[in-house]
């Protein structure tokens, strides 16, 4: 598996992440946002990397970003041989909760 695409959750996430860090440290933006692409590349090419993730499905598995995005948890999962990263979160965050808020809306 070589393809990844980004949710709708995850494109509004990673623009939020780059207007965060920009309005502090406009250098750090592209760093990051590369690091974590280069993560999403892995994911697709390492599919079972992580841990499942505590949600009522259980198809959702959770991998933290690459440095200096390691403070961001990705949520993805595998839809017909294509990776679809679900959500962009920071590990400060209740993500578990957010996960779980997100498969209820899906439902």
């Amino acid at each position: 598996m070589t393809f990844y695409r980004l949710s709708r959750v995850a494109k509004v996430a990673l623009r939020q992440i780059a207007t965060h860090i920009a309005a502090d440290r406009p250098a750090s933006v592209k760093p990051v946002i590369d690091a974590l692409v280069a993560t999403f590349i892995f994911l697709s090419q390492h599919p079972n990397a992580g841990h499942e993730a505590a949600t009522k499905s259980g198809s959702c598995r959770i991998f933290p970003g690459k440095k200096p995005a390691h403070k961001y948890v990705i949520a993805f999962y595998v839809d017909q041989q294509q990776l679809v990263i679900l959500a962009v979160v920071h590990g400060a965050r209740d993500w578990p909760r957010l996960l779980r808020e997100m498969e209820k809306e899906a439902e």
